[in-house]
């Protein structure tokens, strides 16, 4: 049962159920669009983290500019960016390889192709898209899963156990420690097509 709102009574006023009922739906409405805030944020920020490892693979940019390059990017971000986190090196040695462990993935590529029903943009060097169902993972959750299995299809179980299960970072942990994925997943090659109940831990 959620909580119902605090009512503060000012001036002469008369409280009823009616307007009770209508203070606790505009409270949940207003928690909604807040989880959807949220959820749009952290979509965009992967989006760039998705598009910097990207960048990372397809430039190779030790090459062109030398082995401590990654640390000059990681200090020309944190200047240009202050306030914001995430620029760290291993953070960054992350996004590469968070786009490296999908990007060469036959799986990856036939569902941003296919079941989800987006096309691949085909640019220089074949890069894909971020699959959107990654947006509603939580970033530490992805570093996770891609340290800890084996393959793209173990990582893709976790990913929509995530998502149906609002799982915290915790109960990632425990799942795979505890190999839930040879237990049920074997068969997994799909994403499910239906989005997430925005709610509970994950929406934290």
């Amino acid at each position: 049962m959620q909580d119902q709102p605090q009512i503060i009574k000012s001036g002469n006023v008369s409280i009823d159920d009616n307007y009770r009922a209508w203070l606790q739906s505009l409270k949940t409405r207003l928690q909604q669009s807040q989880i959807k805030a949220a959820v749009r944020v952290n979509s965009a920020m992967l989006e760039f983290y998705w598009s910097l490892g990207r960048d990372i693979v397809a430039m190779k940019p030790e090459q062109l500019w030398g082995k401590g390059i990654i640390n000059q990017l990681s200090l020309d971000l944190k200047a240009m960016f202050p306030d914001q986190t995430g620029f760290s090196v291993s953070n960054l040695n992350n996004m590469k390889r968070w786009y490296s462990f999908y990007s060469q993935s036959v799986i990856i590529r036939h569902q941003v192709g296919g079941e989800l029903g987006t096309e691949i943009g085909h640019q220089a060097g074949g890069e894909i898209p971020m699959p959107p169902q990654f947006a509603y993972v939580p970033w530490r959750h992805h570093v996770e899963i891609i340290t800890k299995c084996a393959s793209v299809e173990e990582a893709i179980f976790y990913v929509g156990k995530v998502i149906e299960g609002n799982w915290s970072r915790r109960q990632l942990e425990d799942n795979i420690a505890s190999s839930l994925f040879s237990k049920q997943g074997k068969a997994i090659t799909n994403f499910h097509d239906r989005l997430p109940a925005l709610q509970g831990k994950l929406a934290q």
